[in-house]
């Protein structure tokens, strides 16, 4: 619920903050409400103000620039969203969410030896690899893509949850 903190953005000691904080809420109800291009702008907007070199708090900058690639994705701003989520991976090369989530505008873009390059990229710097090969399966499963997700359920380890993915 954002209605106390639609109404702190009126009290006069938040002022110093207000710009970045109705940028946040703005981002946030977009994002929650699916409208997607007005969440691509405002998560913009944040990522602009970070460009100063200070964060607004710890992890905002790639919550900010995670945030715009998934709304990018949304609108089928393919590109774009491989973009941010090129960036995001450069800045954090230890987390493997930008790579996956470019993998998947990879493949939704029609560049599906792309997007398995990226998947396959992920898997050997990941720590836990049977959790990758199940994320990526149940992505491949999204788009019906139902021999690959087979492929990838195969890699993981040898259990019920590889024999329920592969079911």
């Amino acid at each position: 619920e954002t209605g106390h903190a639609e109404t702190a953005l009126d009290w006069p000691e938040w002022s110093a903050g207000r710009h970045a904080a109705r940028a946040w809420l703005t981002a946030y109800n977009s994002f929650r409400g699916n409208q997607w291009k007005d969440a691509a702008a405002a998560y913009g907007e944040l990522i602009a103000m970070e460009q100063t070199g200070r964060e607004l708090y710890l992890g905002s900058f790639i919550e900010a620039t995670l945030g715009r690639g998934l709304a990018r994705m949304e609108t089928q701003d393919y590109l774009r969203a491989i973009e941010d989520f090129s960036r995001a991976e450069a800045l954090w090369p230890e987390s493997v969410e930008p790579s996956f989530l470019k993998g998947k505008a990879y493949y939704l873009l029609g560049r599906k030896d792309l997007a398995e390059e990226e998947f396959e990229r992920i898997l050997p710097r990941s720590r836990s690899q049977g959790d990758v090969a199940s994320l990526v399966s149940t992505v491949y499963q999204f788009l019906n893509a139902f021999e690959k997700a087979l492929d990838w359920a195969n890699q993981m380890p040898e259990g019920p949850s590889r024999e329920i993915q592969r079911a």
